[in-house]
């Protein structure tokens, strides 16, 4: 019970103070956040979650809109993946992502994301990620993640 709680605390909006956590009032400009989403979804650990087309290619990388608020410029994806903005209300795609939060903090960026995936009759299995970036010469690089799976 108090996982399903913890598990809906950010959907349900209680206790975010959501004026801090708006994408376009990080300390990260649109190409930094880009990158930082784009190398998100490449990350290796993530490619088998990923949802495949009938000819064997992954499909569309879907992005709820949710605690933080991107833009289609922030989504953009230096990939061949389409990347999809969504909103709450709008019907759930097979699978998605929502960036809870991002935190800059000098050359190191935190972040919290979850991603949903292998939907089926409502439900869907959840994967959260916790990462803490630092700014490479050209590249991010992990400092430390920590990833959990649930159903849900």
């Amino acid at each position: 019970m108090l996982l399903t709680f913890f598990c809906l605390f950010p959907f349900l909006g209680i206790g975010q103070d959501r004026s801090t956590e708006r994408a376009n009032e990080l300390k990260l400009d649109n190409n930094e956040l880009s990158s930082l989403i784009q190398f998100c979804m490449d990350l290796p650990e993530m490619q088998k979650y990923y949802p495949l087309n009938k000819d064997g290619n992954k499909k569309q990388v879907n992005i709820m809109q949710g605690p933080l608020q991107l833009t289609e410029a922030m989504a953009q994806s230096n990939s061949e993946r389409n990347v999809s903005l969504f909103n709450r209300g709008d019907a759930q795609p097979e699978s998605y992502f929502i960036f809870r939060a991002i935190e800059k903090m000098g050359d190191s960026v935190k972040m919290n994301l979850n991603y949903f995936y292998n939907h089926k009759d409502g439900s869907f299995k959840l994967l959260r990620i916790n990462m803490e970036l630092k700014k490479g010469i050209k590249n991010w690089e992990i400092i430390n993640i920590t990833t959990e799976g649930d159903k849900i």
